[in-house]
């Protein structure tokens, strides 16, 4: 494996992971006031039905 594939392999992780955190952020937000109030609890599961 050359530098040059080296970099671009890590520039695609990269890319993943900011993408996983994003997402683990988004998850977070929308499943954790729902957690805190009972009549919103099933938002996470609609939302995770249709996106």
């Amino acid at each position: 494996m050359t530098v040059n594939e080296l970099v671009t392999v890590l520039r695609i992780l990269s890319r993943i992971a900011r993408i996983d955190v994003l997402f683990l952020s988004s998850l977070f937000f929308v499943t954790w006031p729902a957690a805190r109030h009972p009549f919103a609890y099933g938002l996470p599961y609609n939302f995770h039905t249709y996106f």
